[in-house]
């Protein structure tokens, strides 16, 4: 009898046990960066890799952890964490170079395939809800969030950039969209009068595995007033009908550019000529893509101790989901 009830107090016990890191495990999913139970959800994390045989399987979970951190990465940038946010990135980019590895090189035509669209689509939505955060930041806060994005962006567009390039399967272009250029909102870091910048071409570079190409979007030389943008005006600098598909890069040529401060122009030196923007998004056929490149003015422009004007642009590109093109 005794011995029966011994074995009944270790079973319930047991039952006990395992109940309460089943509560643990599930409570901890939705813990964030700093919170008592985010180890947990850590090392829950890495038991599901250890458990998921198939190479399809940890594609997949590699994909939704990246969409985790990216999570993570906005709420703590609402919260201005900054420190956390810093953290989280380079999480993000080692999620993504694993979902790379797995299918790089996976023999299966369609695994390769499957994964390659669940990343990019996650790829355009997480990226779009990083952008609506910085929208919101504070001034202190979004320093970090452009940093974020930037690292972020870059993650995402080599890896879907390499994932397209080793589909077995060609890329079909079948429709026509357009990528239309829009500049905005550069504050000035001092009192200038005009900051005039001569914009050459840009481009945009479609990935079709072996029919990757860069696309041309605006051809004409543009004389830009970055100063007249402030505020969160915009200038439409073109647009261009383009293939549907799925864009990893753009880069602008700048050739020149001139300040004017209380009425007397200067230079402006441009140590590099060429602006690129790694950052994936998707063209749809009959739909205008609207990109925008945002100047941060207050880190753009440098004075030297030598009274020099230097141009070192700080641009983001942004990408709203869904907006009118012309």
């Amino acid at each position: 009898m005794r011995w029966r009830l011994r074995w009944v107090a270790i079973v319930a016990g047991f039952v006990a046990f395992v109940s309460i890191v089943a509560g643990l495990v599930a409570a901890s999913s939705y813990s964030m960066p700093g919170d008592f139970l985010y180890p947990v959800k850590m090392r829950t994390e890495q038991v599901q890799l250890m458990l998921t045989p198939s190479e399809r399987g940890k594609g997949e979970l590699y994909i939704a952890l990246a969409e985790r951190r990216m999570h993570e990465i906005t709420e703590m940038s609402r919260k201005g964490e900054t420190d956390l946010v810093a953290k989280l990135v380079p999480m993000v980019s080692q999620h993504l170079e694993e979902v790379r590895q797995v299918v790089v090189t996976t023999d299966e035509e369609k695994v390769s395939e499957e994964l390659k669209t669940k990343l990019e689509d996650s790829a355009v939505q997480q990226l779009a809800d990083l952008e609506g955060t910085l929208q919101e930041a504070d001034e202190e806060t979004k320093p970090v969030i452009v940093q974020a994005l930037k690292s972020s962006g870059e993650s995402y567009g080599t890896v879907v950039e390499d994932a397209i390039a080793s589909a077995p399967l060609p890329v079909v272009v079948s429709d026509m969209g357009t990528i239309q250029v829009i500049v905005t909102d550069p504050p000035p870091p001092q009192a200038i009068d005009s900051l005039i910048v001569q914009v050459a071409k840009i481009e945009a570079h479609l990935a079709a595995g072996p029919d990757s190409r860069w696309v041309t979007i605006v051809d004409e030389p543009k004389s830009l007033d970055l100063m007249e943008l402030v505020g969160g005006m915009e200038t439409n600098l073109g647009s261009q009908e383009v293939d549907a598909g799925t864009y990893t890069q753009v880069r602008m040529n700048i050739t020149e550019a001139i300040v004017t401060v209380d009425g007397i122009e200067h230079d402006v030196f441009i140590p590099s000529g060429m602006l690129k923007f790694v950052r994936p998004f998707k063209v749809q056929g009959d739909e205008a893509t609207v990109i925008i490149l945002d100047f941060d003015g207050k880190r753009s422009i440098h004075v030297t101790g030598a009274g020099e004007y230097r141009l070192k642009p700080v641009v983001s590109l942004l990408v709203p989901e869904k907006r009118g093109g012309g």
